[in-house]
């Protein structure tokens, strides 16, 4: 049965507001804090945040008028009771908007970084970069796919694990307009090779095939948000497996229950023997994750996770983290008050059943924009970070983030990190 503990780090515009939980549930504290380091020119700070066993990144692009800047990822090192000062990656030679850390992915000591409106080679045909750590995780090797042109946005979603890359392109026309492809690349020494380029079998015009991507082993995930099987926009998730190095389709899932609208596959994660899949449109927007458990080689669904007091418009499942019998999905359209506040739901594996453990917002604290908070999640063992955007008008705040951890018996709670 897996451990009930698990710590939350949390990353969000507002400051912590006292979170909502059941009397018998543990205690959440404040641990650590982080602050855009370029204040208010730094409102989409926490866009797209990826985590390590050593390392935080958060992906920031926002400039102080509005205007979208070139992207930029910062890496904190991170240990048990202290935060290092951040390092800022950027990609080479880029004065435009490119949406540089739009999706990122940290496996070890490598952090891959899409940047999908990246305009070099043809507009919005996208981009992407591996970095290894080093002083100063830089320079990056640029991924060289074939076939892309402008629109793929190649580089909206990466995933890595073991030798392999995965890049969904989810605009790309080989089936149709926007049917959508993902690019995979095999390590050839200190290089990265593509090795082939998978569609759906089915695929079709605004399928947006790729949308979502994850591997683990010998499986890739595949979302497509807005496959019509069922109706406009159902979605759907393919399953490829990896045999001898031969990437192929081996399932098709969609929901027994899903119908027009539920954009299933919006996003997708690995933990373990389970695959754990976003449907931010199931019963009138209030969203879900649909958990499949792998048996005799096939994905087998085998529940639904909703949030407790869920309302229309919230979108659980817009992000997802999992890993070791612990899932936290992003609801960024969450409504506290009259404002759009977001928030995320915590799930536990126990007696190999996925249940519902509690709920946690931001909180406002004298902050005037919407937090969106949930927009993204960033899971890697006991370490969780969730992120947010201010796309509001006003006056731009800047991002900031929390490190929390969810306590369990008072003498293991442990020492508050501290920023340095």
């Amino acid at each position: 049965m897996a451990s009930r503990t698990c710590w939350l780090a949390v990353l969000l515009t507002g400051s912590l507001g006292a979170p909502t939980l059941p009397d018998e549930e543990p205690r959440y504290r404040v641990t650590g804090r982080l602050i855009a380091p370029g204040g208010s020119a730094e409102r989409q700070f926490g866009k797209a945040v990826a985590v390590s066993d050593r390392w935080l990144a958060i992906a920031s692009d926002r400039g102080e008028d509005g205007v979208l800047d070139p992207g930029s990822v910062l890496l904190y090192e991170v240990d048990v009771d202290w935060i290092g000062r951040p390092v800022r990656i950027t990609a080479p030679a880029r004065d435009w908007p490119d949406e540089f850390g739009s999706a990122m992915d940290l496996c070890g000591t490598r952090l891959l970084v899409g940047a999908p409106g990246d305009s070099e080679l043809g507009w919005d045909r996208g981009a992407a970069w591996i970095f290894r750590e080093d002083a100063t995780w830089g320079p990056g090797v640029a991924l060289k796919p074939s076939g892309t042109g402008p629109g793929d946005r190649f580089g909206d979603s990466v995933a890595i694990d073991g030798s392999w890359i995965a890049v969904g392109a989810p605009r790309s026309d080989r089936r149709g307009v926007d049917s959508g492809a993902v690019h995979l690349f095999e390590q050839d020494g200190s290089g990265w090779v593509e090795g082939t380029v998978l569609v759906a079998p089915d695929g079709s015009g605004s399928d947006f095939f790729g949308d979502a991507v994850a591997l683990q082993g010998p499986w890739l995930a595949v979302g497509a948000w807005a496959d019509d099987d069922r109706g406009e926009k159902t979605g759907a998730v393919w399953i490829f497996r990896n045999r001898d190095g031969a990437w192929r389709s081996v399932q098709k899932l969609v929901p027994e229950e899903g119908g027009a609208h539920g954009r299933f596959g919006w996003t997708v994660a690995f933990t373990g023997e389970w695959l754990v899949v976003g449907s931010t449109g199931w019963n009138d927007d209030r969203g879900a994750v649909y958990a499949f458990r792998l048996e005799d080689d096939r994905w087998v669904a085998r529940s639904r996770l909703a949030s407790r007091d869920g309302r229309p418009g919230d979108w659980l499942g817009f992000a997802l983290g999992a890993d070791r019998g612990c899932v936290v999905v992003g609801a960024p359209g969450r409504i506290v008050e009259g404002r759009m506040e977001g928030g995320i739901e915590v799930f536990v594996l126990e007696e190999e059943a996925w249940r519902w453990r509690t709920s946690l917002g931001a909180g406002r604290d004298g902050f005037e924009q919407p937090s969106q908070f949930g927009w993204s999640v960033g899971m890697h063992g006991p370490r969780v970070m969730v992120g947010r955007i201010d796309d509001a008008d006003g006056v731009p705040e800047a991002g900031r983030a929390w490190l929390v951890e969810r306590c369990g018996p008072p003498d293991s709670a442990g020492s508050p990190s501290k920023a340095r």
